[in-house]
């Protein structure tokens, strides 16, 4: 539910931004038909308020239209780490013994290192939601369907950066 409020809220902010230029852009051409039909010096000022109004109109849309689509190129970013991770979440079931987990773990350290250095250049604040441990929901006597005992721990942390790294992506406007 929360990602449909964001897009109408992106689309409301559109849509505002188009009314207000096609308000200026009526003020502006009633202003020239005025000038061309006997000019008076007010004119000449509202005609240059009316462009100055433009100006910073278009520029709000552009920085608006910048920062949708880096968000967006942003939002693949973290929803390839995301299926990285869930490949990851699917390795450890068929390891039996701990000789063959360790190169699972590396693979885990790995992928959380690269996961919260890409974050971390987004924003300090996707960094910390994506290390952040929820201690309730950890239990060190969890036992996981499936998943080698050897590595319960592992993959309770890699479940918790899973489960954080999803509220990141739905919530992009405020972590990206």
């Amino acid at each position: 539910m929360p990602a449909t409020r964001i897009k109408s809220k992106r689309h409301a902010r559109s849509r505002h931004y188009a009314i207000r230029i096609g308000l200026v852009l009526v003020i502006t051409a009633d202003t020239l038909r005025r000038m061309l039909y006997g000019s008076r010096p007010i004119d000449k000022y509202t005609l240059a308020i009316g462009i100055v109004t433009l100006l910073i109109i278009g520029a709000e849309a552009i920085i608006h239209l910048w920062r949708y689509f880096r968000i967006e190129r942003r939002k693949k970013q973290v929803l390839n780490y995301f299926i990285q991770g869930q490949a990851l979440q699917g390795s450890p079931i068929a390891y039996e013994n701990a000789v063959n987990i360790e190169p699972w773990r590396e693979q885990l350290k790995t992928w959380i290192m690269t996961t919260s250095e890409f974050l971390r250049g987004c924003s300090p604040e996707a960094c910390a939601a994506f290390l952040y441990d929820d201690a309730k929901v950890r239990d060190v006597h969890m036992q996981f369907q499936g998943v080698s005992p050897f590595v319960y721990q592992e993959f309770a942390t890699l479940q918790q950066r899973l489960t954080n790294l999803r509220d990141i992506l739905e919530n992009p406007d405020v972590y990206l």
